[in-house]
Formats: C-alpha cells, sequence, structure tokens
C-alpha cells in the first residue's frame, strides 16, 4: 500500500476520533484530548506531506483553544471553591495547552514543507504558535494568583497587589530569557515592554492606596500587603532600569 494511502487514512480516523471527544469525554478531559491530538496530527503531515491532515491539526487547535476559555470559565468562575495551589485542573490544563501550542511551534519551525492555506486562508506561523503558548501561559498564572488569593483572603482585596507582582516577575522572567535566547532586543519590543509595565503600574497606585488604608485601618494583614508592594517597586524599578539601559544602548 502506498505510504500517503495510510497516513490520510490515518488522519481521517483522528479526525474522526476528535469530533467524538465531546461525546466521550467531560470538562478538560476533552481540551488535553484535542491538545494532544493537534501534535500528532501535525507531527503526522510532517512524515505524510498531506495537506489536509495539517489542516486538520490547525482545526483541532482552533478547537483546543475554545473549549480551553470554556474550562477557564467553569472553573475559576467560583472564587469560593477550593483548588490545590498549581496541581489543580485549571492551572494543569493551561501548562498542557501551552506546551502543546510550544510544540506546534517547534514542529512550524522545522517544516520544510510550508503549505498555501486553506480557501485562501494562510497556515498559522510559528511566531504565531509561540506567541500563543506565551499568552496561555500567562494567563494561567493570572487566573491562578487571582483565584487562590481571593479564596484565602476574601476579605481583602489583596488579589489585586498581587496580580501586579505577578505581572512584573513574569516580564521579568521573559526579559531575561529574550537576553539568554537573542542577541539584542527588538526596539519595538523594547518600547512595548516598557509602555506596558509603567501602564500597570501607574494603574495600580490608586488601588494600592486603597488597600493599604484598609490595612492600617484594620490592623490586619499587613506582612502580606508589605511582602507585596516590597517586591513589586523592586520588580518594576529593576525592569524599568534595564529598558531605559536598552533604549540608550540601541539610541531608539
Amino acid at each position: 500500500m502506498d505510504p500517503n494511502i495510510l497516513y490520510l487514512l490515518i488522519g481521517i480516523t483522528l479526525t474522526f476520533v476528535s469530533l467524538t471527544a465531546p461525546l466521550q469525554l467531560h470538562g478538560n478531559f476533552i481540551t488535553l484530548f484535542w491538545a494532544s491530538e493537534c501534535v500528532l496530527l501535525y507531527w503526522l503531515f510532517q512524515k505524510s506531506k498531506i495537506v489536509l491532515i495539517q489542516i486538520s491539526s490547525v482545526i483541532v487547535w482552533v478547537c483546543m483553544l475554545i473549549s480551553l476559555v470554556m474550562d477557564w470559565d467553569n472553573i475559576y468562575r467560583d472564587t469560593s471553591i477550593y483548588f490545590s495551589i498549581i496541581f489543580n485542573k485549571g492551572f494543569i490544563t493551561t501548562l498542557y495547552t501551552a506546551v502543546a501550542t510550544f510544540a506546534l511551534f517547534k514542529l512550524r519551525q522545522n517544516d520544510q514543507f510550508k503549505a498555501s492555506g486553506f480557501l485562501g486562508f494562510g497556515m498559522p506561523s510559528g511566531l504565531m504558535f509561540q506567541m500563543v503558548s506565551v499568552l496561555l501561559l500567562f494567563i494561567g498564572g493570572f487566573l491562578e494568583v487571582n483565584h487562590q488569593f481571593i479564596f484565602y483572603y476574601p476579605s481583602i482585596n489583596v488579589n489585586q497587589l498581587y496580580l501586579e507582582l505577578y505581572v512584573f516577575s513574569f516580564v521579568l522572567i521573559g526579559l531575561l530569557i529574550i537576553k539568554k535566547t537573542s542577541k539584542q532586543f527588538s526596539g519595538i519590543i523594547i518600547l512595548f515592554i516598557g509602555s506596558a509595565v509603567v501602564l500597570v503600574y501607574l494603574s495600580m497606585i490608586s488601588s494600592n492606596f486603597i488597600l493599604q488604608e484598609y490595612i492600617l485601618t484594620n490592623h490586619k494583614y499587613q506582612w502580606l500587603f508589605t511582602t507585596g508592594h516590597i517586591f513589586s517597586a523592586f520588580f518594576f524599578l529593576f525592569i524599568f532600569g534595564y529598558i531605559v539601559r536598552q533604549i540608550v544602548k540601541q539610541k531608539i
């Protein structure tokens, strides 16, 4: 038998299996299934060079994203529900989809056969898969931090302070990774990151003052506010100083 026919039959079979996932599985297991399948289908496309399998993998990937958004709504909607920190179905599912999307980025990056698209629509680029994987990882951590602090400290809006800290931490780690993998930052990236960090810091000043007033008035959770505020300010100053040095260095 021609290997291409075999690959086509396998791809069609997997596509039909993916359609039965919502009927046989429930909740986040559908998302996990589709995340695994989209990577498998794209790998199979690279072996067979059958464009239909590539298109199927992208369709399944889009279905995975839609299913993930539904999972976020179902899991994190009620903040009074207890979840284990990090090791819960919401964060693990998001992390798995981010890893699967990053795997698609690596496969797309090594793809020597560039399909033109389907019905006039181009196939997603490797850069898109990479950006979506980072975005999924960011959103997953954001929702996790927000849920945990609201659950454990429902009487105080300390979650907003630690969300600010999370954003700065995520940006800082991202800058360090980019510095290790790239010799020089793009001017647009520098301006975008710098503007976003300053905007987040300025937008949170008023809320942090209100939170500080509440804590000083009620004499509760002083250590929680002090720790979050100090680290947030430190990370902000570090990021801001680093961005300024890059701007001066590159004369943007």
